[in-house]
């Protein structure tokens, strides 16, 4: 068993173990070049964002480490995506998990990240510092745009307060 940096050579080989084990865990088939063609190109530069577990020279389990710089508020900082987190079936149960996820650590250290975040489902990777923080959107509707998206109706806005179950409950509902 070996972790490795991925590379063009392991391309197919990557999308292989990418569509397979979401295939299985989304219940639809999924196809990688289509569904994220940015993150699909057949070169170092891009397949190199990825390390892998190889058994055999065979890859078993990978993750891609995604960099990136961000500015916010003026600063400058070094911000990377773990995600694509992939382990074959039949190699499930054998901790190639955590053993990829101590390397990303060790790979968001090296790339000087200044913060990381996770695609995936969170409550499984809380030993390694990621917690639940959200989303925040925010939406400018001016005059102008408003008469495109209200149906002329005017639009206000309130605070939803915790004690607003009716309407949390709409939300919630979608």
């Amino acid at each position: 068993m070996e972790i490795v940096k991925l590379r063009d050579v392991d391309y197919d080989e990557m999308l292989y173990v990418l569509n397979t084990t979401f295939s299985k865990q989304n219940g639809r088939e999924m196809d990688f070049e289509k569904e994220l063609p940015k993150m699909c190109i057949r070169d170092d530069f891009h397949t190199g964002k990825h390390i892998a577990v190889k058994e055999d020279g065979k890859i078993c389990a990978l993750l891609g480490v995604y960099p990136m710089k961000l500015n916010v508020c003026g600063c400058d900082l070094q911000v990377s995506t773990v995600g694509n987190v992939a382990t074959l079936p039949e190699h499930e149960g054998k901790g190639y998990m955590r053993l990829l996820m101590e390397e990303a650590m060790k790979e968001l250290e090296r790339n000087g990240a200044d913060a990381s975040r996770l695609c995936g489902d969170r409550q499984r990777y809380n030993r390694y510092g990621y917690e639940i923080a959200g989303y925040t959107y925010d939406f400018i509707i001016s005059g102008h745009n408003a008469k495109y998206c209200t149906d002329n109706e005017p639009v206000k806005f309130r605070k939803i307060c915790a004690d607003d179950t009716k309407e949390l409950q709409f939300i919630r509902d979608g």
